[in-house]
């Protein structure tokens, strides 16, 4: 039994075989239900997917305008980047869904700071993780100026432990982009852990 969003008010999960939203009341037609059918089918052969909580999952950047293009319709609010070809240019379309809330980037080693400004631009994102991206790549003022960002509520630093460049340099310049933020009274993440984190910056401190 596939499960939908609510299109009224993004409720989920929703059985694609109600006749209304459990929550709201909206009526689900069967139009919809076939449009988001044939989406999913269309993004199985692009190298994308839409998860059960309808991410739009895209791991071959190859078809990434085509991608934006079919998904617009669905008003998308979460998009996870799986792909360690991905480039900056690649997220140049993406940054066209107005509807995206969420941004997530997972084996991404190639995004740069170019991909942080555009970011930094699409004022409605709420949440957005760099746990998997390669720090020594993002430069500490380009991961700033996403605290311009109104509606940002949420940020996951990139991983320090994770990185080609396990130095202390690299380290201590994370804990600088967390205290900054924390000043802003943003909620950040430190991946795997805020305390394994705080206890490697002491060490590097001594």
């Amino acid at each position: 039994m596939p499960l939908i969003t609510c299109p009224e008010c993004s409720h989920y999960p929703v059985s694609d075989r109600a006749d209304s939203c459990p929550q709201c009341g909206c009526p689900i037609a069967k139009e919809q239900v076939d449009e988001l059918k044939d989406l999913r089918e269309k993004l199985t052969g692009w190298g994308a997917y839409l998860s059960g909580d309808l991410t739009l999952v895209i791991r071959d950047p190859f078809y990434v305008n085509d991608i934006v293009e079919v998904s617009m319709s669905q008003q998308i609010s979460k998009i996870q980047i799986n792909s360690d070809i991905f480039h900056d240019e690649d997220f140049t379309p993406v940054s066209k869904m107005n509807s995206v809330q969420i941004v997530s980037f997972f084996s991404c080693e190639h995004i740069t700071d170019r991909t942080l400004d555009v970011l930094s631009k699409m004022t409605q994102i709420e949440t957005i993780s760099l746990s998997f991206c390669h720090s020594e790549y993002l430069t500490h003022d380009a991961i700033c100026r996403l605290s311009t960002l109104p509606n940002l509520r949420e940020l996951t630093l990139p991983c320090a432990m994770r990185t080609r460049v396990r130095d202390r340099n690299n380290i201590l310049r994370m804990w600088k982009l967390y205290e900054f933020f924390e000043r802003k009274n943003r909620f950040i993440r430190i991946d795997p852990s805020l305390a394994e984190f705080k206890e490697l910056v002491r060490t590097f401190n001594y």
